[in-house]
């Protein structure tokens, strides 16, 4: 529960709390598989599921808002 802790103290840039507390149940569940794996390939590949989808729209967000807007007419 410390490690949940510490984990989602590292991702404080969210201000809901509801974010927050996605934040701490996925902690436990990466933790629950690391424990259960014995590794860390599998925590850091949820990770890598669950952080995707959010990066990807927040590249296509700034990419299209820094686009001058010729280019988008265009």
């Amino acid at each position: 529960m410390i490690v949940s802790l510490i984990f989602t103290s590292f991702h404080m840039q969210y201000q809901h709390l509801s974010t927050l507390i996605e934040m701490m149940a996925s902690s436990v569940i990466f933790a629950w598989n690391r424990i259960r794996s014995d590794g860390l390939a599998l925590p850091v590949l949820l990770h890598t599921f669950v952080s995707t989808p959010g990066s990807t729209v927040a590249l296509l967000r700034l990419s299209v808002f820094q686009t001058p807007f010729i280019l988008l007419v265009w």
